[in-house]
């Protein structure tokens, strides 16, 4: 009984690979072979990017009746997940929007989870009030994050 059993599984596995190796390989095939979407003459139009941070969501939080808008942007753009690491144990907001600007880990030095410092407005934009000692202090680290970019 249990050679009989092998063998089937075997030949399961070997079925089911099978398959799935034929399906990859189609994909490819088709993405591979599709027409490009623009020429070489041809200029890619910019497009934005909004990036969306809600501390705590999870995704099992969205729905349609719950969060509507949420529920409506994922449906119709992009979506991703990111987990922040910052330079401390604890990863606080202020944190991971600074590492998030950066593009490697960076902190609030003593910032504690605090809220951040307010814009000022500054001329025809707004200006973050220490922001010099805030670039300072994350080029310093051994991370050398240079914030805001």
């Amino acid at each position: 009984m249990q050679g009989r059993l092998e063998g089937w599984l075997l030949t399961a596995l070997t079925g089911r690979t099978r398959a799935v190796v034929t399906a990859l390989v189609a994909v490819a095939f088709a993405l591979l072979s599709a027409p490009s979407g623009a020429s070489a003459d041809t200029a890619i139009p910019a497009h934005r990017v909004v990036v969306i941070g809600i501390p705590g969501l999870l995704w099992s939080d969205v729905s349609a009746s719950d969060t509507p808008a949420l529920w409506k942007l994922t449906g119709s753009g992009s979506a991703a997940v990111l987990s922040v690491r910052t330079t401390g144990p604890k990863t606080c907001p202020v944190d991971g929007w600074l590492t998030v600007s950066a593009g490697q880990r960076a902190r609030l030095l003593n910032g504690g989870c605090a809220l951040p410092p307010t814009p000022r407005p500054d001329g025809t934009g707004a200006a973050v009030p220490g922001w010099e000692a805030i670039t300072q202090d994350n080029a310093g680290t051994g991370y050398a994050a240079k914030v805001g970019l």
